[in-house]
């Protein structure tokens, strides 16, 4: 089979915040290539950047009978990514991974804990820190403490620390409107402690669920959560400290 490897070309330099998650797809895209290679397909990669023009020319000039999709975005705040899924349909390309749908939504998280909500399932209780906006007097009655703060429209755990868990209110806004500078809209949550796991399900043509991954938190961590330094930093002791068990 002829398949296209498509990715995002990092735009960020080494040395600026929140490089290394950008440039992890370069990680996935060499582990893909040979993946596919061993097995026999025939495999070409295409990296793209913006405009949208420049796009869609890139696309019909690297026929494929299926994309792998790795795309994740353009820059720091990674938009772009479900517009590219969107091109892919617009242009009739099979491809992998979720759809422009379902990519948009889960970039949003306030409204995807919304439609938890509707759906009766349970998630913590939380507030919209929009932008220029302080948090409102009331936030401990309708949030309970610790709060962990968090980059509302962002992934790849961007913008969080261990300081990202607090209960004292005075530090919960100078965190916020420091997020707020940086990343826009910041989502407020009661902390939750427990178990994190990592589930995948492949559609074939039926959900298929893969062997579970859980994260180990050492005792040692103040709080359980899988920060930025323990996603992209390796020499980073909480980096050490949150193995992933298969």
């Amino acid at each position: 089979m002829h398949v296209l490897v498509l990715y995002n070309q990092p735009l960020l330099e080494a040395n600026q915040a929140d490089a290394a998650a950008e440039h992890g797809v370069l990680d996935a895209v060499r582990a893909a290539q040979q993946a596919l290679v061993r097995h026999g397909h025939s495999v070409r990669s295409l990296a793209l950047r913006p405009p949208g023009l420049e796009l869609a020319q890139s696309l019909a000039a690297c026929p494929a009978e299926v994309v792998l999709n790795l795309c994740e975005g353009f820059g720091p705040s990674g938009d772009g990514e479900a517009h590219i899924a969107g091109l892919l349909e617009l242009l009739g390309i099979p491809f992998t991974g979720s759809r422009l749908p379902c990519l948009a939504l889960v970039r949003d998280k306030t409204r995807t804990k919304l439609l938890l909500r509707a759906a009766g399932l349970p998630t913590p209780d939380f507030h919209l820190a929009e932008p220029g906006c302080a948090l409102p007097s009331s936030l401990p009655e309708q949030v309970p403490k610790p709060w962990l703060a968090k980059p509302a429209c962002v992934d790849a755990s961007q913008g969080i620390s261990q300081y990202s868990v607090t209960c004292d209110v005075g530090e919960l806004q100078r965190l916020v409107a420091c997020l707020q500078r940086q990343y826009g809209p910041v989502l407020v949550e009661h902390y939750v402690d427990g178990r994190e796991f990592n589930v995948s399900v492949l559609a074939m043509p039926e959900p298929r669920v893969l062997p579970l991954a859980e994260i180990e938190f050492a005792e040692s961590l103040p709080w359980k959560i899988v920060s930025y330094a323990a996603k992209w930093e390796p020499s980073a002791s909480e980096y050490q400290q949150t193995p992933v068990r298969c």
